[in-house]
């Protein structure tokens, strides 16, 4: 069994590699298995730290953006075919993750946590084949929450929750970042 992380735009930061962990001893838990982890980087291993939100966004968009992070993720799933998979991603990462599950189909147990995955906004026609719970923030700066979270109720393997936070609330790094709702969110599986 595996567990795929998909970063946002600040990549694979200490505290990510400290929520990746937890959420290993959670899912090794409640399977009694072995979880492998594999966090796909949008940086593939280099390390920056950001002073913004939107600094991390500059970085990430001279990185290759949003289809070079699509295309890292798809790798990742292509070497993992018939695995069990647990994914979570957030903000890019959720995006990126709920791109490459257009007609994704393992036959194997597999699910999907999004957290804040605003770009989803731009491809809400997918062929979803997995379990997935997208967790949205209150709001977004350019587009309305609520009239994607109604376009994708129409899928019967999406569960939709709305938060009262703003995007970023699980990552220290981000302006958003919000203590009780990452302890909140933290352990989902």
């Amino acid at each position: 069994m595996k567990l795929i992380i998909a970063p946002d735009i600040f990549g694979n930061t200490p505290e990510l590699k400290h929520y990746a962990k937890v959420q290993q001893q959670a899912l090794t838990q409640k399977y009694n298995k072995d979880i492998e982890v594999i966090i796909v980087d949008p940086y593939e291993g280099l390390h920056f730290e950001f002073a913004t939100d939107t600094r991390a966004y500059e970085k990430f968009l001279a990185h290759g953006g949003h289809e070079h992070y699509l295309t890292l993720i798809k790798n990742v799933m292509a070497k993992n075919l018939n695995e069990s998979i647990n994914f979570i991603g957030f903000s890019a990462g959720a995006s990126a993750i709920w791109r490459a599950l257009d007609n994704y189909n393992t036959g194997t147990g597999c699910q999907f946590i999004g957290f804040y995955p605003s770009q989803i906004r731009n491809n809400l026609d997918i062929n979803l084949n997995i379990e997935t719970h997208l967790i949205f923030p209150k709001s977004e700066a350019h587009f309305d929450v609520i009239n994607v979270m109604k376009v994708l109720e129409d899928y019967e393997l999406v569960k939709i929750s709305h938060t009262e936070y703003q995007h970023g609330f699980m990552n220290r790094a981000s302006n958003g970042y919000d203590e009780i709702a990452f302890n909140n969110y933290k352990k989902l599986f």
